[in-house]
């Protein structure tokens, strides 16, 4: 028998039924014993629609919030909190609505995926607020002073985030510290 041959011509009527069935061979399905399902075939409860919302609602909810906390809430927290509280009453609406019809809990779980976005946008924001953008907040709200002379006193701009020097400023390297080999 050539490598390229199969065992049983497509013809033959024991064709699929070897030990392994048909698997292995091209095209090589048996009408009466293996059934392909339909690329179309889908079940009476799935919509591409709603598999899109059950993905698409969450990942917004998670986006809206971690975006609101990270630039936002330094100037206007109790716009953050109103929309957190926003996004939790429509979580837990969700949660409480009830199934048209049997099947999949679809509004119950799009309501666990959006609490679950909620939650995690809030503590992720939180913790990145924190770690970098404290930082960035106190720098921004620093003054700046711009035709500042080096012989001016330094305890008259402390709280200074910015010194721009006036145009005569010079370094001294006669003073510069530094290590020489």
């Amino acid at each position: 028998m050539d490598r390229g041959e199969a065992p049983y011509p497509p013809d033959n009527a024991d064709y699929g039924s070897g030990p392994y069935g048909a698997v292995g061979y091209a095209g090589a399905y048996k009408s009466d014993s293996i059934s392909r399902p339909s690329p179309t075939q889908r079940p009476s409860y799935f919509h591409t629609v709603s598999l899109g919302l059950l993905v698409l609602l969450p990942a917004m909810m998670f986006s809206l919030v971690s975006m609101l906390f990270s630039f936002l809430y330094h100037r206007l927290p109790a716009a953050c909190w109103t929309f957190i509280g926003l996004c939790l009453c429509t979580s837990f609406l969700f949660m409480l609505a009830r199934p048209v019809r049997d099947g999949p809990r679809y509004w119950f779980n799009l309501g666990c995926l959006c609490l679950l976005a909620t939650a995690a946008a809030y503590l992720a924001s939180f913790w990145n607020l924190h770690k970098n953008f404290d930082m960035y907040w106190a720098y921004d709200g620093q003054r700046s002073y711009a035709n500042v002379s080096p012989s001016d006193q330094a305890l008259a701009r402390l709280d200074a985030g910015k010194l721009l020097f006036n145009s005569e400023a010079r370094v001294d390297p006669t003073a510069a510290v530094g290590i020489v080999d």
